[in-house]
């Protein structure tokens, strides 16, 4: 069963790095009878830590970087899409509010015109017309 678990380890440490960035790994020393060391653990290199630390630096970088090109980039396209005349869309929306026995009531008999923004992410102040449509076009108070 042990040799399942180092085999299974060799391979997860040999994809990330090579060989010779592996030591070698420790032996048994038996003194007195007893088992002295750890057998068979992996130890890393200084350079091999280096480039485990380098890349989940920059897997964080891409997990913070990546939203916020994302969220500037759809914020750009809005701007240039509303320069020209487009980019919004008028919706009719209809208030409702929670009752106590947790029933929603809609208001229907006054709709409200909503401009919401044709973007992934809200900005300017203006909901993401894919939101208000998928929430069936009510606003909750």
């Amino acid at each position: 069963m042990a040799n399942r678990t180092d085999n299974f380890a060799d391979k997860t440490f040999a994809s990330l790095l090579s060989r010779d960035e592996l030591l070698c790994r420790s032996r048994v020393r038996i003194v007195g009878g007893m088992a002295d060391a750890i057998a068979d653990e992996p130890q890393l290199t200084d350079h091999a830590r280096r480039r485990i630390r380098a890349i989940i630096v920059a897997a964080l970088i891409v997990l913070v970087a990546v939203p916020a090109f994302l969220y500037l980039g759809d914020a750009v396209v809005l701007s240039l899409r509303m320069a020209r005349g487009g980019g919004q869309q008028t919706l009719t929306v209809y208030f409702a509010t929670r009752l106590k026995s947790g029933k929603l009531e809609i208001f229907t008999d006054r709709p409200q015109t909503e401009v919401c923004a044709q973007a992934l992410f809200p900005h300017f102040g203006y909901r993401p017309c894919w939101y208000v449509r998928r929430t069936g076009n009510v606003k909750v108070i």
